[in-house]
């Protein structure tokens, strides 16, 4: 498990940063301004996403749960996939992720399944490369987003929002 000097509510910032996808993942994504369905409670946020991914076409639907784990489930070239990402505080300022893929064993052959969760991993694989030196230094600060930055600004409005507990509170001196 990848270990990152943030914490897991910035690891999970880039899901509502659509800039991000393209520029650092090299996405092209088929809607002009997916923010426009964003699905809204007070425990998550979920919406759709098409687009191609260095070839591979998607359409699926990813979110982000909590403050703390981020899924995604849809199409890729044909197929249903899934993806689960838990993240994990294991000391203050830090976050480790651990990563699920997931298909359909209906869907098709051993070989096939195979090769799809081999695919899936090798994402995962490049997204968390692509991502290890932005997270080690990431520090977002009030001010500094823009017009584009529109969606990841109501992110951090959520997060800010959230019911937050401190169940050791009156044991601490």
């Amino acid at each position: 498990p990848e270990l990152w000097n943030v914490d897991p509510w910035v690891a999970c910032a880039n899901t509502p940063d659509f800039h991000h996808m393209k520029t650092v993942h090299s996405m092209t994504l088929a809607d002009e301004d997916p923010s426009a369905h964003v699905k809204w409670t007070p425990y998550s946020m979920i919406y759709d996403l098409r687009g191609n991914l260095h070839g591979l076409d998607f359409e699926c639907q990813v979110g982000i749960l909590g403050t703390t784990i981020f899924y995604q489930t849809g199409m890729l070239n044909g197929r249903w996939t899934g993806r689960l990402a838990a993240f994990t505080m294991p000391r203050p300022g830090t976050t480790r992720f651990f990563h699920s893929a997931i298909v359909r064993k209906c869907e098709g052959d051993e070989a096939a399944n195979a090769a799809l969760l081999e695919l899936l991993i090798q994402i995962e694989r490049e997204f968390i490369r692509d991502d290890h030196a932005l997270m080690q230094t990431a520090h977002y600060r009030p001010g500094l987003l823009t017009c584009s930055d529109r969606l990841l600004s109501q992110f951090f409005t959520y997060v800010r929002n959230f019911p937050r507990a401190h169940p050791s509170a009156e044991f601490i001196r």
